[in-house]
């Protein structure tokens, strides 16, 4: 019977064969043909529940390029969620430190975001409210399945037929939203209504936003104002964008 260490050295021999996608370290008792198998099966099982998250991406890339990609992320990733459901958020945040020069576009960072930030909604609580009126009395929050996304490209119109080589001139705000049909829709935002979405990520009355904003963009604080906010906050509401707390 192997000794404990004996069995964690073979364990470990394991999982840098599964990671590396090679067969670095062989394993007494495992064939190379054993080990190809459990290397393609762990492999397609990743590969499967990743790529149904980013189909823009895959199809922009070649089957190399997504591989590769795959690839770099099951051998350097430090996973530290065993949930299949986490698989893509990690691959988000793996992406996101990998220097960009590396990639095959310069704007993959921010699409493999928006695309994630489309599944975050798609699976998030739907909270929905009926209301007719607005005060600035009134406290109010992002709803769980409303996301804001600020990105240098115009993520939401990549595709094969169009990948951008340079940043817009100015970001680009894009407030994604599950619907009252449970449908993913999103909102191109301007600078002001991207900062009060910011600001209402935290629950607070309107007053107090609209204070902030204000004080902070350097706008008259009048009635026209005050109106234009509460509309836009009401048809954020409807929109179930916003919720009141």
């Amino acid at each position: 019977m192997p000794s404990s260490k004996t069995l964690l050295q073979a364990q470990h021999k394991f999982t840098q064969n599964i990671r590396k996608q090679c067969i670095k370290h062989p394993i007494q008792g495992v064939t190379e043909e054993r080990m190809q198998l459990y290397q393609k099966l762990v492999y397609n099982n990743i590969e499967g529940v990743i790529r149904r998250t980013f189909p823009i991406t895959i199809s922009i890339l070649s089957q190399p390029q997504w591989h590769d990609l795959i690839k770099s992320f099951l051998a350097k990733y430090p996973a530290k969620s065993p949930f299949f459901c986490e698989l893509s958020k990690q691959f988000v945040e793996y992406i996101t430190g990998v220097e960009n020069s590396m990639l095959a576009y310069p704007f993959l960072q921010e699409l493999i975001h928006y695309e994630w930030l489309e599944l975050a909604v798609e699976i998030s609580q739907n909270v929905q409210q009926k209301t007719a009126s607005l005060t600035l009395n009134d406290r109010l929050t992002l709803a769980p399945s409303a996301k804001l996304g600020v990105y240098q490209y115009p993520v939401h119109q990549i595709s094969p037929d169009f990948l951008p080589e340079k940043p817009g001139d100015q970001p680009v705000f894009l407030l994604v939203y599950q619907d009252a049909s449970f449908a993913v829709q999103f909102i191109q935002l301007n600078l002001i209504s991207a900062y009060l979405a910011e600001i209402l990520q935290q629950p607070q009355t309107l007053q107090q936003a609209l204070n902030t904003i204000a004080d902070n963009l350097q706008i008259n604080y009048d009635a026209t104002y005050v109106k234009n906010a509460q509309s836009l906050c009401l048809s954020w509401i409807k929109k179930n964008i916003l919720i009141k707390v």
